[in-house]
């Protein structure tokens, strides 16, 4: 027989590790690739005007940032991931209001520049989280494993 203590003490600091570190560092790759994204010049505006003319949108680029940072905050005050111990309702919340946002980004894609783009992807990884985050938490509920 396995002891209990030991096989919940294996795996206790990789998911505390996972709780305080893994929205911030996912936030992290997409803030880079909203960044290098912001170098590509848009196509639209290659059409019309050489290359010679076009400048880094360092204001367009800066405002997804901080829209991207106001997300990570929304989606860590709804998960509360220090706490969190397959609170389903809460990854229900969660993936409620970014398929929400999630359309309203992808509805506004059309000829947009590619870090709006990059943007968008984000507010997809987060949607994408709190699925996965809502099923492991509502199957874990279902079969009883609910910690108290």
């Amino acid at each position: 027989m396995v002891n209990k203590a030991s096989t919940r003490g294996l795996g206790s600091p990789l998911m505390r590790v996972v709780k305080l570190y893994g929205l911030p560092v996912l936030w992290a790759c997409f803030a880079v690739l909203i960044l290098v994204n912001g170098g590509r010049p848009d196509g639209y505006f290659l059409r019309d005007f050489p290359a010679e003319q076009w400048q880094y949108p360092v204001k367009g680029v800066l405002i997804a940032l901080a829209f991207s940072v106001g997300e990570l905050a929304l989606m860590t005050l709804i998960l509360r991931p220090m706490s969190y111990s397959r609170s389903w309702k809460r990854a229900l919340i969660a993936a409620i209001m970014f398929c929400v946002l999630f359309v309203m980004c992808a509805l506004t894609l059309m000829h947009m520049p590619h870090y709006v783009v990059a943007h968008a992807l984000w507010v997809l990884s987060l949607f994408v989280t709190s699925v996965v985050i809502l099923g492991v938490s509502f199957v874990a509920a279902m079969r009883g494993t609910r910690k108290a």
